[in-house]
């Protein structure tokens, strides 16, 4: 028990951090601007594949058709995409940030394009020595920095210029054009003041910009060790760590790894390969960065076979195709990797322990270097052979996955175990939310919710998506008892056993289904399976017994479900009178189309139910406008009839009624014998409840189930 207690302790420490780390605002920004480049990313890779594709016939097809039109093309997308992107992050790790404050409607654009000035600024724009390629990936570094410092400048700028009385704006315009000229002011000091930043570079240091500062720092760090082997290795810490918050660490160093790790002569000392030989860029593309930065395949294999989540499964079988060509940004952002302490460690260990056993490899012999330049595209085994000539290659690259597997594996159950905990979170607190929102009548859509709770919905809702087609589900059936003591019937209720969750509040299921427009499709199986379910229901409960059946009051105004109701009846399946439709959603059916829809139901063979009913005004306008053969009391009333004279008055109401308008009346949540007599002395002799039995599966409803 202490252990479990201490390990309990321990996931709820790790949760806690995780949720901290991923609420900062710097940590949401850049995973959300990250999230948003998936898009360009994947345009961007598949180009690179596509061009490089390393397939001797394929490349002479594409350079000879068309005098090379095709790689013309795929080079057009790798600079549209690739060689813009850190335009891209700029823009959308603002639009990101912005996005947490929803109360500024002006900040959306004004920060965004603020944020894109400044990095043009800081990258060096207007200098000699600047370069188009600072708006590819190798200006990442200073589009994560410039867009999330140049945001929250412009962000306390705006809001503080907000507050004072004098405004700047042109009087009698139109609101649009006023929204636009009050961006202006703040815009032109968060400008200014990046611009004498720049400045302050560039005098300080001899640089046009942040750029060439960072590769400036890099290169002094890398050229001070002489050492080949322990450059190569610090080269590998710091790009992983780098991609680790964000920024493409390979790319951004690229112009280190082309000048320092270029092939040297082969000159062995006895029996040992020399470190210039070995260390080269493509070494580390082709022996260390496996399926990306961080020898990503080995996570995407580990998440394969040993994730429990199905969520991070179907994400790492779409990443499947690019990061077989090296390529894991879906990987790397959509998990996510990036700022997640739960995958730091392995992260940069992984690689760097593959860099330690092919170099041991290579310096002792046991696997030839590399004598063929490979380019980084170039996929696993077929990069390993083609880079050394021989099968050992090969065999080196797999050992090495195979080690990052197992260097992996314990992070990739530590994710799922937090994961799971924080879904269990958010499951009861979407419950809660909608229990909130159904006592108010206030509606809401839950996938559309933008926070944890909203990313759990949607991936509740795909797996509900799943359970629908696939039928997954489970129908339980609580008894209803007349005060007799005989069972006179059982109301069928949806159990959806979620494969991580456990039983999801069927109403939250209801909700879910309805959002995905799966609803009318969800219904009509529950009706099927209720069917399917009668001979075993009237061998426990007895022969005439009444099954009721949930259904919203929007599904049953629908024709098609009208029809399979009809279809039902005239297959012999179900009997008049076998299965009463309980309505639920009663705002619903207020209406002429209702009346008619109803009409029909009834006609066709099946009792109708009013679920919940109250004494509220709208509560008797059902009963006005639609005639129904049972009333269910609303639980609220049933709970209190035993102290509430007030209570009682209305059920004995609600059962005054009932003679008159010729339906009868049951309540449920009877849970006590004091509740059970109440009822009965008010004229109530129909039960549901605790009291008499919970919901079962239909072969645990005993044969012979009678009331106390």
């Amino acid at each position: 028990m202490g252990n479990k207690n201490k390990k309990n302790s321990f996931y709820e420490l790790l949760t806690l951090c995780l949720e901290k780390l991923e609420n900062a605002p710097f940590v949401a920004a850049v995973r959300g601007g990250l999230i948003m480049s998936i898009p360009v990313l994947m345009f961007g890779a598949f180009a690179l594949i596509f061009q490089f594709l390393p397939i001797d016939a394929y490349q002479n097809f594409i350079t000879s058709f068309a005098n090379g039109l095709a790689i013309t093309l795929f080079s057009f997308v790798n600079t549209a995409t690739f060689g813009m992107l850190s335009l891209y992050m700029t823009a959308f790790i603002s639009v990101s940030y912005v996005r947490q404050k929803p109360n500024n409607s002006l900040l959306p654009y004004g920060a965004p394009i603020c944020s894109l000035i400044c990095f043009a600024i800081l990258a060096g724009m207007g200098s000699p020595s600047f370069s188009i390629e600072y708006f590819g990936v190798k200006g990442m570094f200073t589009a994560i920095v410039c867009a999330y410092l140049c945001s929250c400048l412009y962000i306390k700028i705006y809001e503080r210029l907000s507050r004072q009385k004098h405004k700047l704006k042109a009087q009698g315009a139109d609101a649009e054009f006023n929204n636009a000229v009050s961006v202006i002011m703040p815009a032109i000091i968060v400008i200014g003041v990046f611009s004498l930043f720049r400045i302050a570079i560039m005098q300080l240091f001899g640089v046009s910009g942040l750029h060439e500062l960072f590769i400036l720092g890099a290169t002094k760090l890398f050229m001070g060790i002489k050492n080949r082997f322990w450059s190569g290795l610090l080269f590998v810490l710091i790009s992983s760590a780098l991609w680790f918050f964000g920024i493409h660490g390979s790319d951004v160093l690229e112009g280190v790894s082309e000048t320092l790790f270029v092939p040297g002569a082969v000159e062995a000392v006895g029996g040992a390969i020399p470190d210039t030989v070995i260390v080269t860029k493509s070494f580390i593309d082709t022996f260390v960065l496996m399926g990306g930065c961080g020898t990503a395949i080995a996570l995407l294999i580990a998440i394969l076979l040993f994730s429990e989540r199905r969520a991070n499964r179907s994400l790492a079988k779409m990443s499947v195709l690019p990061m077989i060509f090296n390529i894991n940004e879906m990987m790397i952002f959509g998990l996510p990797v990036v700022l997640n302490p739960c995958f730091l460690i392995p992260f940069i260990l992984v690689p760097l322990t593959s860099y330690l056993v092919s170099y041991g490899s290579m310096h002792f012999g046991l696997v030839p270097v590399i004598t063929f330049q490979t380019h980084w595209t170039t996929p696993i085994l077929l990069g390993g052979y083609r880079a050394v000539g021989s099968f050992y290659g090969a065999a080196l690259q797999l050992c090495c996955v195979m080690l990052g597997v197992l260097i992996y594996l314990p992070f990739v159950n530590i994710y799922d175990e937090i994961l799971y905990r924080k879904t269990l979170r958010c499951i009861n607190e979407l419950t809660s939310l909608l229990k909130e929102r159904e006592e108010k009548v206030q509606p809401i859509t839950l996938t559309e919710l933008r926070d944890e709770r909203g990313s759990v919905a949607k991936i509740l809702a795909a797996d509900l998506k799943d359970a629908i087609e696939g039928e997954s589900f489970t129908m339980y059936y609580q008894p209803q008892y007349h005060h007799d003591g005989h069972c006179i019937g059982a109301e069928a209720l949806l159990r959806w056993n979620h494969y991580q969750a456990g039983m999801i509040y069927p109403p939250l299921v209801i909700k879910l289904s309805e959002e995905i427009g799966m609803l009318e499709t969800l219904e009509k199986q529950i009706l099927n399976s209720v069917v399917r379910d009668l001979p075993s229901l009237y061998s426990s409960l007895g022969e005439g017994v009444k099954i009721s059946v949930n259904v919203t009051g929007t599904t049953l105004q629908s024709e098609s479900y009208i029809e399979y109701l009809k279809e039902l009846m005239d297959s012999g399946r179900v009997k008049k009178g076998d299965i009463w439709l309980e309505i639920t959603e009663q705002k619903a059916f207020l209406s002429h189309h209702s009346d008619e829809a109803f009409s029909r139901i009834r006609e066709i063979g099946y009792p109708m139910a009013i679920d919940d009913f109250s004494m509220g005004h709208t509560s008797l306008k059902y009963l006005q406008m639609n005639p129904f053969d049972q009333v269910k009391l609303d639980g609220s009333l049933v709970r209190q009839v035993v102290d509430n004279k007030r209570v009682r008055e209305i059920i004995s109401s609600i059962v005054y009624l009932s003679q008159t308008l010729h339906f009868n009346v049951l309540a449920e949540f009877v849970e006590t014998e004091e509740q059970k007599e109440a009822l009965a002395a008010i004229g109530c002799m129909l039960y549901q409840g605790y009291l008499f039995s919970p919901a079962k599966p239909p072969d645990e409803l005993g044969k012979k189930q009678l009331a106390p």
